[in-house]
């Protein structure tokens, strides 16, 4: 079989824009350069849809863990007072102590 069959004679762009200039003036017929335009805009759309989709993921991921965020720091809190009043009661700590930061 002959290899040189299957190499490219001419560079192939690299974006989707270049290629897609490349279909229209490089002489292919219209019927398929009307495919290929037709098909990229697809493919354009998919990917849009699949990355609003990823967005749409990560910022209820995000929400559900700044959730659980808000809810430790309100638990520390109330440990963190809890705490301080057995602390107090103890008579291990003054209520006028320069330590308390709040």
């Amino acid at each position: 079989m002959n290899r040189s069959a299957f190499k490219i004679q001419k560079p192939v762009p690299v974006s989707v824009e270049l290629y897609i200039d490349y279909i229209l003036y490089t002489g292919f017929p219209v019927g398929f350069q009307n495919e290929v335009l037709v098909t990229t805009e697809a493919a354009k759309n998919s990917q849009r849809a699949d990355l609003e989709n990823h967005i749409k993921t990560a910022q209820n991921s995000l929400d559900e863990k700044n959730k659980e965020l808000s809810k430790t720091k309100t638990l520390l809190e109330e440990v963190l007072l809890s705490v301080l009043i057995y602390a107090i009661k103890c008579g291990n700590l003054s209520t006028t102590s320069h330590h308390l930061y709040m």
